[in-house]
């Protein structure tokens, strides 16, 4: 596999695991204070999973010269 390939895949898995860590808090958690956090942590892991996959992107468009 290249490396666009497999940035491309750990972001979607970063992407699929940041919305999932947010209901998994709500069934886990009962104190709000603690929910928010986790609600945070999934929105930065998801932000980092989509900025994987613009990234990824961006390599397999560069024209080898």
């Amino acid at each position: 596999m290249t490396f666009p390939v497999l940035l491309r895949a750990a972001g979607f898995f970063l992407l699929v695991s940041g919305w999932a860590i947010v209901p998994a808090s709500f069934r886990l958690l009962r104190a709000p204070g603690a929910r928010a956090g986790f609600v945070l942590a999934g929105f930065a892991v998801e932000l980092l999973g989509f900025a994987l996959v613009v990234r990824s992107h961006g390599f397999t468009r560069r024209k080898k010269t």
